[in-house]
């Protein structure tokens, strides 16, 4: 309130407002960053708190960041992945999970050598991580009478990454599993 005049200044009166329509405000939020909540509410378009701080900044929403993210880091790529890591050589493959705020979890089986010989589909987030994933490897050796021991970070995997399927073969890959789910393998 004003003391002079015992009106509401223009800040409690779209406070006011802002509580009979609705619009959910910081106690000690501005005068026009209330008048655009207010405006957008009553335009009809979603009135979100980081919405509001992000067109003053010229930020990303979080929705178009994760919309991004999904389009980007969901994409499959087609690759060959062999295991190096000899205290897994006996896998026949790996269940690979990541995850983070704007795609949630990102979980999937990845399998190992042969299986993937003709290619194999992975997320790119999944790709991203194998290629990131590194074992210490350690090493021996005599020396005069004494044992070196050498270490050295190396990558986990050695994949390769294969041109994506082409129509006729997405066409023929179709057939065959059309057929092998007829016959019921």
């Amino acid at each position: 309130m004003d003391s002079q005049t015992n009106e509401p200044t223009e800040l409690e009166r779209l406070k006011t407002k802002a509580g009979v329509i609705g619009v959910s405000h910081s106690p000690n939020i501005g005068v026009d960053a209330l008048r655009a909540k207010i405006k957008e509410k009553l335009e009809g378009e979603p009135v979100d708190d980081e919405k509001a701080e992000e067109v003053k900044t010229g930020k990303e929403t979080t929705q178009q960041t994760r919309k991004r993210l999904q389009k980007s880091q969901l994409a499959l790529v087609r690759c060959r992945i062999y295991n190096l890591n000899p205290t897994k050589r006996d896998l026949e493959g790996e269940i690979v999970t990541v995850g983070n705020k704007f795609l949630g979890t990102v979980r999937k089986y990845i399998p190992f050598g042969e299986a993937t010989e003709g290619g194999y589909h992975i997320e790119q987030i999944l790709l991203t991580e194998l290629l990131n994933r590194k074992f210490q490897d350690v090493r021996t050796k005599k020396n005069k009478g004494q044992i070196d021991v050498k270490t050295r970070m190396v990558p986990e995997y050695n994949i390769e990454v294969l041109p994506p399927l082409t129509d006729e073969e997405l066409k023929e890959l179709a057939e065959v599993q059309a057929a092998a789910e007829r016959v019921g393998v």
